[in-house]
């Protein structure tokens, strides 16, 4: 493989990742490049979610040897200064290899067993660098870097500056499964419905329990209350299409879906799903519910749209929370800084 002249970085994950850990693969090929590297997008095993690859490499688990005889030979092909894995059989493939190469492992969930033979490690979120802080590794060994975005202004719509309307629109953005706790939404809406608040849903996402939900709604009546998106390519404009966003999961690390919201202005109400940490604080940029019952998260969102001034203090708060910590700049900084101190130079 002929490369140019810039130092090579190799970015690789599962070849099956969706979500957050798709889009930070992204993130992270676009930003490494921008920071004066050649990136190598290596996908391992399946490739089923449509990302694209320069390099596909077979795997069927942890142990795969042909996988860590493809790597060997890419790492020193290419004589990469350091590999990114997002997922721990990146980490497998590569951490044996070659000791000149800096393998920097980039867990995105709480389970980081399979990621301790890494030399640097990058947490998304305060929790998971206590995690790494828990099994040995240094302060010089971690740099704390939450997800992030494109820098993009928060547009408010009619939806969002006028109180006066007949209908409370809420969104729900995210897979639809059980662990997001898509079961609380139609309790969520009926419970509404039963105070009086007319009200309407809309879902963007798909997932294993789609089917299940729908017939949920349709079983308790709540079809006329609610719109599926399904799968969207872009979510700025269902972003700006909602008063809040509704976001009941009970398991994540740095949620792309508080991310995005605080970046186009929807103020969140979220459940405190294992994970929770800062920079998300109750009351000050999002809401949080204490439980999965349905009529405490109709309160919450009742109490939180009934209050304009509440509302707008969230929504300011939650975008210069986004500036400072999720955006795109911020992540360059960051991850530009930890690279330099583990000895990873791009060229100037």
């Amino acid at each position: 493989m002929q490369r140019n002249l810039k130092p090579v970085i190799i970015n690789a994950v599962v070849g099956s990742a969706h979500g957050g850990m798709a889009t930070m693969y992204r993130r992270y090929a676009t930003v490494m490049s921008d920071l004066g590297f050649d990136v190598i997008n290596v996908g391992l095993g399946q490739y089923e979610t449509g990302l694209d690859f320069d390099v596909k490499i077979r795997n069927s688990g942890h142990n795969n040897l042909y996988s860590r005889f493809y790597a060997k030979r890419l790492m020193t092909k290419t004589r990469a200064v350091a590999v990114l894995c997002h997922c721990s059989r990146s980490v497998a493939a590569f951490s044996w290899v070659n000791k000149d190469t800096k393998v920097v492992g980039i867990p995105h969930s709480l389970k980081i067993r399979r990621f301790l033979g890494v030399d640097f490690c990058i947490a998304i979120s305060p929790v998971v660098e206590d995690l790494f802080r828990s099994e040995g590794f240094s302060s010089e060994h971690i740099a704390t870097i939450p997800n992030a975005l494109e820098a993009t202004s928060p547009i408010l719509n009619s939806n969002q500056i006028e109180k006066k309307k007949r209908t409370l629109t809420i969104g729900y953005i995210g897979r639809l499964e059980a662990r997001k706790g898509i079961d609380v939404l139609p309790d969520l809406v009926n419970v509404l419905k039963k105070k009086g608040v007319p009200v309407h849903l809309q879902i963007a996402g798909t997932g294993p329990d789609e089917l299940r939900l729908k017939t949920r709604f349709k079983e308790m009546g709540l079809q006329d209350n609610v719109t599926y998106k399904g799968w969207l390519d872009g979510v700025k404009s269902f972003y700006h299409s909602v008063d809040l966003i509704v976001f009941p999961t009970v398991y994540e690390v740095m949620p792309m879906t508080i991310i995005e919201a605080f970046a186009h202005g929807s103020p969140v109400v979220t459940y405190r799903y294992e994970g929770f940490s800062i920079p998300f604080e109750n009351d000050v940029n999002l809401v949080v519910v204490p439980d999965l019952d349905a009529v405490s998260w109709a309160d919450a969102v009742v109490r939180l749209y009934e209050n304009k001034e509440k509302m707008e203090v969230i929504r300011a708060n939650a975008w210069q929370c986004f500036e400072e910590v999720f955006s795109d700049k911020a992540m360059r900084n960051n991850l530009s800084i930890a690279l330099r101190r583990w000895g990873v130079s791009a060229i100037d």
